[in-house]
């Protein structure tokens, strides 16, 4: 007998930011999909968006010729006219379907925040993450992942999770 696969893993899962909330599956040239769709404000970058965006990716420790070289590269790249709707996505061992909410550059909050959606496509809840906490698992009562100091010296760390009992 074949084992059933979590419906995250084994199918494609598309999040689709559109105004009526609603989860569908469908068949797709590559193979089936789930497609969850939940409300979202779409936004437009600002220019301090734009700017924080291009700083973040151009090495402080560079002296400014380096520093004016690689800002001249960033001039010619188009900017989207929305900012992202979800940053990542994984699947816990629950079937649960985690969507990272997107932080645009200079709105940064002190936590990551998740949208929990279960198998169904219902959204279940908000979850925040300690910042810089790279997820390697969730698991029915936990969450492993990675941290790293000011030093990049590398800690692993185990964080409990509590999950609400159904309605």
């Amino acid at each position: 007998m074949k084992a059933k696969l979590p419906i995250w893993s084994h199918a494609m899962a598309a999040l689709a930011v559109l105004p009526v909330p609603a989860c569908e599956d469908v068949d797709t040239p590559a193979g089936s999909a789930r497609i969850v769709r939940r409300d979202h404000v779409m936004r437009a970058p600002t220019d301090a968006h734009v700017e924080r965006y291009i700083e973040d990716r151009i090495p402080s420790m560079a002296d400014r010729a380096v520093q004016a070289r690689e800002r001249e590269r960033f001039e010619p790249v188009p900017v989207s006219d929305h900012l992202p709707a979800l940053a990542s996505m994984m699947a816990d061992a629950l079937d649960h379907l985690w969507v990272e909410e997107y932080e645009p550059p200079s709105e940064e909050s002190p936590g990551v925040i998740w949208c929990v959606f279960d198998p169904d496509g219902e959204v279940l809840g908000f979850v925040e993450t300690p910042e810089g906490l790279l997820i390697y698992d969730i698991g029915e009562d936990y969450i492993l992942g990675r941290v790293t100091d000011e030093m990049d010296v590398e800690f692993i760390q185990l964080w409990p999770l509590e999950r609400l009992p159904a309605a």
